[in-house]
C-alpha cells in the first residue's frame, strides 16, 4: 500500500511540474524572456512556432503544445539562460 501511495505522490508531483510548464502564458514568459531569441537559439524555429507551443494554439484541430522532448529542450534552455543571467549578476557585484 505504501508503494502505491508513493507512486501516486510521484505522479502528482510530475503532473504538477508539467502543469507549470503547460500553464505558461505568452505574456508571462514574453515579459521576462524574448520568445524569438529562445525559439531561434534553442529550437532553430520562429517566434510564431514558439508562441503557438506556449499558448497551445490549435493545429489541425488539436492543441499544439510542446512534445516531451521539446519540454526537455525548453527546460535545458531555461537552465542555460538562468546560468547566463546568474553569471552576469555575479560580474556586477
Amino acid at each position: 500500500m505504501e508503494s502505491k501511495d508513493r507512486e501516486q505522490n510521484e505522479m502528482m508531483s510530475s503532473n504538477s511540474v508539467l502543469n507549470q510548464i503547460t500553464e505558461l502564458k505568452e505574456s508571462d514568459l514574453m515579459n521576462v524572456l524574448n520568445g524569438t531569441y529562445i525559439a531561434k537559439r534553442f529550437f532553430g524555429r520562429s517566434r510564431s512556432w514558439f508562441s503557438r507551443k506556449v499558448n497551445h494554439c490549435l493545429s489541425n484541430g488539436k492543441p499544439d503544445g510542446f512534445t516531451p522532448d521539446e519540454r526537455k529542450q525548453l527546460a535545458k534552455a531555461l537552465r542555460v539562460l538562468a546560468f547566463e543571467i546568474d553569471e552576469l549578476a555575479e560580474s556586477l557585484e
